[in-house]
């Protein structure tokens, strides 16, 4: 039987003390007729739970990757923290057991920490997500911005009740007959799904910084009809660009399943649907739709700079030649 643990209305918004409220992320600076890029979400969403019976579960994406062998480490000397085992095939994800969280016949407090620098709690108090997060930005690589990461999270309620664990009328209801192991299994699938959204929600940010910071670039040619832009500017905007196709399309499970459900339909079940909620399918192609569009331009920037070298390697040669020809003219003169 699980009891209600009372849960603090005032959801993490912050990993350091300092920041002392959520501000949208700014964007790169654009020109005066453009737009500056916006967050997914209008204004960070904070859920009330409903009733007595409800929990409240929440993921965020900090970097780019974390250190979990040493994150763990640095966890488990804290004192209230303490590794709980997982399956053998659930690679690059670390449970953790919040000790001092949880009583005795309460809800237990835990968390997932991915590899791909996103963390989901459940049931979790405020405190103790604060020192998680100022933890880990020990042990991550290419971290976000603060605001950024705060902005763009996902909260779930959840739940116990009778029958197959399911998803519905936005809260997460969990079969409250099944064994710890199975009900640890399926938050996992729900945080499996809740940091692809994330996560996603973090490269759409970058996309459209990026695509602030070409936009200009039609509107020169169309003025202008050429383009000023170096070989190295041009390089440095292609390898920002395929940097963000490569994570999108071949460095995440935006695009199939994780191996990890092939032999565990009900699991793989519940993934699907979250991400359904979350519409990361759909999200994941207008992200590459806009890509395939910066693309073309990156192209035609490529072409530009290229052709523009071709006409000073020739410019070079035909000067060097007529040079010859007058050195030539000289000596048979003389």
């Amino acid at each position: 039987m699980h009891r209600p643990q009372h849960l603090t209305d005032n959801i993490i918004r912050s990993s350091s003390t300092h920041l002392s409220s959520v501000k949208a992320p700014t964007s790169a600076k654009t020109s005066k007729a453009s737009k500056p890029a916006r967050p997914r979400t209008k204004k960070p969403s904070t859920l009330v739970l409903k009733d007595e019976g409800q929990w409240l579960s929440t993921a965020f994406s900090t970097s780019e990757e974390f250190n979990l062998e040493h994150f763990s480490l640095d966890l488990q000397t804290q004192g209230n923290f303490q590794v709980a085992t997982m399956p053998t095939d659930a690679h690059d994800v670390l449970h953790m057991k919040v000790i001092t969280d949880t009583q005795e016949d309460e809800e237990p407090s835990e968390m997932f920490i991915f590899r791909n620098g996103c963390l989901v709690f459940w049931n979790v108090a405020e405190s103790t997500i604060k020192q998680v997060m100022k933890i880990a930005t020990k042990h991550q690589s290419e971290p976000y911005e603060v605001a950024l990461v705060n902005w763009e999270n996902e909260q779930m309620n959840y739940s116990y009740g009778e029958g197959k664990t399911c998803f519905k009328e936005d809260c997460i209801v969990l079969n409250g007959n099944s064994s710890t192991e199975v009900t640890t299994l399926e938050k996992f699938a729900f945080s499996n799904s809740m940091i692809l959204s994330v996560k996603l929600a973090m490269w759409e940010y970058t996309l459209d910084k990026f695509v602030s910071s070409i936009e200009h670039i039609p509107e020169i040619l169309k003025a202008s009809g050429k383009l000023k832009m170096s070989h190295k500017s041009t390089m440095k905007h292609m390898g920002k660009l395929y940097s963000l196709r490569h994570r999108i399309n071949l460095s995440s499970d935006l695009l199939n399943t994780p191996d990890f459900y092939w032999d565990r339909q009900e699991l793989e079940d519940l993934f699907t649907k979250m991400c359904q909620f979350f519409s990361i399918s759909r999200r994941t192609r207008v992200m590459n739709d806009k890509l395939s569009h910066c693309n073309d331009l990156m192209d035609l920037m490529r072409n530009d700079v290229t052709e523009q070298h071709t006409l000073r390697l020739e410019a070079m040669i035909t000067i060097l030649i007529g040079v010859e020809i007058i050195i030539e003219i000289i000596h048979y003169t003389v």
